[in-house]
């Protein structure tokens, strides 16, 4: 996925480096390589997160997320 955004990245969008990304799923964690751009005005980010709307700084994925939200609502804590 991140091969073919590569092409739909903004002109002015120029690739500085490769990062690796761990997020955990339902199934187990899942590791891959992003690139990492920067913009002419200076700004700099991951254009695969932004697409796929991964948050910065979070290791869970959405669904795990609401998941364990919805088992929570059921659980009670003693």
């Amino acid at each position: 996925l991140d091969r073919s955004l590569k092409s739909q990245a903004p002109a002015n969008y120029q690739v500085i480096n490769k990062q690796p990304r761990t997020l955990n799923f339902i199934f187990g964690p899942v590791t891959f390589q992003r690139r990492y751009y920067q913009a002419r005005t200076k700004k700099r980010e991951f254009y695969l997160d932004q697409q796929l709307k991964i948050k910065p700084r979070r290791r869970l994925s959405p669904q795990y997320l609401m998941m364990m939200a919805k088992i929570a609502q059921t659980t009670t804590m003693r």
